[in-house]
């Protein structure tokens, strides 16, 4: 379930299909439920226009166990290569707080940070699997 967002959705770029969600600096951000003791993987789609000093895209993986969060896994400065789609993925184990608290979201936060106002970064087929069943 998409929670929040900045940015837009667009037309002009897209990995397949007709829209992707993109900006100077875009931001999503998903909470989805999580069973205890499964393995989840988090895929992406990422698009820069052109290449950037600065900019970096980053996502970060925050279970929540008892409505607030137990720890973050960051994937953080990553370098985009101008005019190329590429997937990034990220894995997480559900587990429990130390009181036994399993975890019960998992938050999944997308976002781009210091990309100047002529460089475009697009996000697209945001999807998470469930990896043993």
């Amino acid at each position: 379930m998409l929670a929040w967002r900045i940015g837009r959705r667009v037309q002009t770029v897209a990995r397949d299909g007709k829209f992707s969600f993109g900006g100077r600096n875009p931001m999503l951000e998903y909470k989805i439920k999580v069973e205890p003791r499964k393995t989840y993987v988090v895929l992406m789609d990422v698009y820069a226009d052109v290449g950037s000093s600065e900019g970096r895209f980053n996502y970060t993986l925050s279970p929540y166990a008892g409505g607030s969060p137990r720890t973050h896994l960051p994937y953080s400065g990553i370098t985009l290569p101008a005019g190329r789609w590429q997937t990034l993925t990220g894995v997480y184990q559900s587990g429990a707080r130390a009181d036994g608290t399993p975890d019960s979201e998992l938050y999944v936060n997308i976002f781009a940070k210091k990309y100047e106002e002529n460089e475009h970064v697009y996000v697209d087929n945001v999807r998470v699997y469930r990896a043993d069943f």
